[in-house]
């Protein structure tokens, strides 16, 4: 380890790689879901501790779940050697059917165009 992951850091590189192998982790890049940040809490948990710690799956909501799910698009799905992918956004409030990446831009700079600036900040 470097004296910046011993002293700073959580290193969490090689779990989140099996992590990633075996379940979805994140809704898109930067989101992680309930899983995932319950895998992490662990690791900085046993830190602290200076002890292996598990917490119980708490089944925690992922709340951007009900706004909708992005895609792990196939070809990356393959690349990375995921066993999931999937080419198309699930966005409840828009359709109940899968909508394809264009459709989802083309929606979302209608929603911009039509939506005063002061009211795109949620």
């Amino acid at each position: 380890l470097t004296w910046r992951e011993r002293a700073v850091t959580v290193p969490f590189v090689d779990e989140l790689v099996g992590h990633m192998k075996t379940q979805r982790c994140f809704h898109v890049f930067n989101h992680p879901n309930a899983f995932l940040l319950e895998r992490y809490a662990e690791k900085v948990l046993a830190m602290l501790l200076g002890q292996p710690v598990h917490l119980l799956d708490t089944n925690q909501p992922d709340l951007l779940e009900p706004v909708g799910t992005w895609p792990i698009y196939s070809w990356l799905a393959d690349v990375l050697e995921l066993p999931y992918g999937r080419d198309g956004y699930i966005i409840p409030q828009i359709s109940k059917d899968r909508i394809s990446h264009r459709e989802f831009v083309e929606r979302s700079y209608a929603a911009y165009s039509e939506t005063a600036e002061g009211k795109l900040v949620v």
